[in-house]
């Protein structure tokens, strides 16, 4: 016999489609869970500067493939950002963008290849004063694992750091140290 309150995953399931049917796609990434308080003490007003990773590793456009793989594997990092000869981000090449670059091709094939060619153009941002709660909507919302944090100079972005969900879950544990492991970019 069931109790008043049970919920039966098919309740749940169907709960749940119902409150998808009702929100925009975009909302469904930025609700809270289930289970999970929301709003309130438990929004993360900090700014991105003070959680982000200072400095970037960047690659002109021109920069070989193999020569971003390199950067990568040396540096310990999961992604590259791509600037222009005046510094400016134009794009970003992630371990995605390098394996699909590789997919199907002989390594002769992707030699010739450079960053622009496999990049990420579509860079996706935020500002040194963006809050942490909305740089976790903007994440989840475009189901990436980093940011590039840039200065706005005009129409142009200047990167100046990396915030990643590692960086956010390390400082929620409270590693909020310099000398705290961290997963650079």
């Amino acid at each position: 016999m069931r109790g008043l309150y049970e919920i039966t995953p098919e309740v749940a399931a169907e709960a749940e489609k119902a409150e998808k049917a009702e929100m925009e796609p975009e909302d469904i990434y930025a609700r809270p869970r289930h289970g999970i308080p929301a709003g309130g003490e438990f929004v993360d007003q900090r700014p991105a500067g003070e959680v982000m990773h200072q400095g970037v590793i960047t690659c002109l456009e021109r920069t070989t493939v193999d020569e971003v793989a390199r950067s990568m594997v040396e540096n310990h990092i999961h992604a590259v950002v791509v600037v222009d000869a005046q510094g400016y981000a134009v794009g970003v090449v992630s371990q995605t963008d390098m394996v699909m670059a590789r997919q199907g091709r002989a390594p002769a094939d992707v030699a010739h290849l450079t960053a622009v060619d496999i990049m990420t153009p579509d860079l996706i941002t935020c500002t040194l004063a963006a809050s942490v709660s909305d740089v976790i909507t903007t994440m989840t919302r475009h189901r990436i694992h980093r940011l590039v944090v840039v200065q706005e100079e005009g129409e142009h972005l200047r990167p100046v750091g990396v915030i990643s969900m590692t960086d956010i879950i390390r400082q929620m544990m409270g590693y909020a140290n310099p000398a705290a492991p961290r997963d650079p970019a």
